[in-house]
């Protein structure tokens, strides 16, 4: 860029206040003897004479130099010095170019390199903001101190390189997922850092349930003693199919509850025996015996379990009885037409 040189807007005069005719004005490079290249026109483009010669009124055209600080030395017409100015700034400049930002400037001749100089934010992301501002207008009700909004969409809309740790509603599925650093996951249901943070303070969260009911009436006679005081073994007694469940956990830390509610009956001096059995292992985990020495009995029987799983693979329940004597059932002598149930309830719970 360019700038004037200063004494193109003065007249200059001698100790009298006479007009220096036919005087002179060399221009340096500030603190040198190094003449400067002058030029007529702010582009720089015209050169001009150094030194600079004063017309009969000691006054010259307007005389350019590109900008940076310099020095005047005036002389009259015999070459005497009558001052010597050095160090002047050089203020703003005119014309096309880069003022540097040290003179107030931007150092850039487009708006895109002055935003790169001055670390501005570039003309996308400033458009991408406004249209990001544009939106919350469009939000009914919405503003800061009131509501937090996740993006949303399809499976299919999920964005390509995601960062870990963001978070969507997946429209497809109806449920909030959130990006693991490999895979989007469901929030809870695949055992994300949401359920332990929802049980922050003490609650207490339900991760799954499954029910298994039977009306089908289930009688056996073979022998699990009763009275040795030894765990009944997988071995023993007769398997109720109905209660053969696999269940996987979705969180290690959980805690697996089963409970059982039998509609279970047995003839006189029997004595009944029920026992849970986990991922095949000879002893039983859960056993409760029923017995009534006055005659037959007909009663519900509640067994209950829990366990934490301390990993999410697979875990297989059993559920078997058996007598040390007589004829023991489930759901019968009657049926009473299918609404005589027995159920096996398992749930997974997230707890403090």
């Amino acid at each position: 860029m360019a700038i004037a040189v200063i004494s193109s807007f003065i007249q200059q005069c001698d100790s009298n206040g006479v007009p220096l005719n036919a005087g002179t004005i060399d221009v340096y490079a500030a603190g040198t003897t190094t003449p400067l290249s002058l030029y007529s026109d702010s582009a720089l483009s015209v050169a001009a004479t150094n030194p600079i010669t004063l017309d009969s009124s000691g006054r010259h055209a307007i005389t350019y130099i590109a900008t940076a600080s310099y020095k005047l030395v005036l002389k009259n017409s015999a070459g005497t010095t009558i001052y010597t100015r050095d160090n002047i700034d050089p203020g703003v400049a005119v014309g096309s170019g880069a003022l540097a930002i040290a003179n107030g400037g931007t150092a850039g001749t487009t708006a895109a390199a002055a935003r790169t100089n001055l670390a501005a934010a570039s003309s996308t992301d400033m458009a991408t903001a406004q249209s990001d501002i544009s939106n919350l207008n469009t939000w009914t009700g919405y503003n800061l101190t009131t509501q937090t909004r996740l993006a949303a969409g399809t499976t299919a809309q999920r964005p390509g390189s995601p960062s870990t740790g963001a978070l969507r509603w997946n429209s497809t599925t109806s449920q909030f997922e959130g990006y693991n650093g490999s895979a989007w996951k469901h929030i809870i249901a695949d055992d994300l850092n949401l359920a332990n943070d929802l049980i922050t303070g003490g609650g207490v969260v339900l991760l799954q349930r499954t029910t298994t009911s039977t009306a089908t009436a289930r009688t056996t006679t073979t022998t699990t003693p009763a009275s040795d005081n030894t765990i009944p073994q997988i071995s023993e007694g007769t398997e109720i199919t109905d209660f053969t469940v696999n269940f996987t956990p979705v969180s290690a830390s959980s805690e697996i509850r089963v409970r059982f509610n039998l509609s279970a009956s047995g003839n006189a001096a029997s004595t009944a025996v029920f026992a849970l059995f986990k991922d095949g292992a000879v002893n039983s985990v859960a056993a409760i015996s029923i017995a009534n020495a006055a005659g037959a009995w007909d009663q519900n029987v509640i067994l209950e379990y829990a366990v934490s799983p301390g990993a999410t693979t697979q875990i297989a329940f059993q559920l078997r009885f058996g007598v040390s004597s007589g004829t023991v059932a489930i759901n019968s002598p009657a049926t009473l037409g299918g609404v005589r149930v027995s159920r096996m309830i398992i749930e997974e719970w997230l707890t403090p």
